[in-house]
């Protein structure tokens, strides 16, 4: 069975039209999840980071994203909605909350393979791939991720700083362009299997 990510977009768009959109979305990414089988074969994990945009919308933006083991991004904000549902390794969150002294850590969650992290729009956390495999998840988000205006915190102490939007969007660029090339690549492969069965 192939990962539907046009279903899957579909789906989120209308969880985003719930009356409880946190629990709607988590809902749609835990049914994905259950077809991790899938979700391994159509954007499997690799040994780099690599992000894949399923979708880029001023409402929604849905991104499979594939870290590293050893990982680790710092306090930021998302300024909208977000669900992530990983489907190999693990996700450790650690959460905050902005204080006269730059942040204070309220809790921790490690998000393991199967299991879904929603958030609200105010939500802040830094996030790292736990354990011995690369992190793969899918990220959705209730806004334009890649240009909302947010922040991230970083030096010891935490410090505010606008988050570098433009970073994240030239990330994305490159990933476009690998799976462009992968999905010509199995295009290319599938042929070539047809040729091979229809000679034998």
């Amino acid at each position: 069975m192939l990962f539907d990510a046009d279903g899957f977009v579909t789906r989120c768009r209308a969880a985003l039209g719930a009356a409880d959109v946190l629990t709607a979305l988590s809902a749609v990414v835990a049914e994905a999840l259950v077809h991790r089988a899938a979700l391994v074969s159509a954007i499997a994990p690799g040994h780099g980071m690599r992000v894949s945009v399923l979708c880029e919308r001023p409402e929604l933006t849905v991104v499979q994203f594939v870290t590293p083991k050893g990982f680790a991004f710092p306090p930021h904000d998302h300024a909208m909605v977000s669900a992530v549902g990983v489907y190999a390794g693990a996700e450790e969150n650690v959460y905050y909350e902005a204080d006269a002294a730059g942040l204070r850590e309220t809790g921790r969650r490690l998000v393991a393979t199967g299991e879904v992290a929603v958030h609200a729009a105010d939500v802040i956390h830094s996030i790292a791939s736990a354990g011995d495999e690369p992190l793969a998840a899918l990220h959705v988000y209730g806004g334009d991720f890649f240009h909302a205006e947010r922040s991230e915190w970083r030096g010891s102490p935490f410090a505010r700083h606008d988050y570098d939007t433009a970073r994240l969007r030239a990330l994305a660029a490159s990933g476009r362009r690998c799976l462009a090339t992968a999905c010509r690549q199995r295009v290319a492969e599938t042929a070539d299997r047809a040729h091979v069965d229809r000679v034998k």
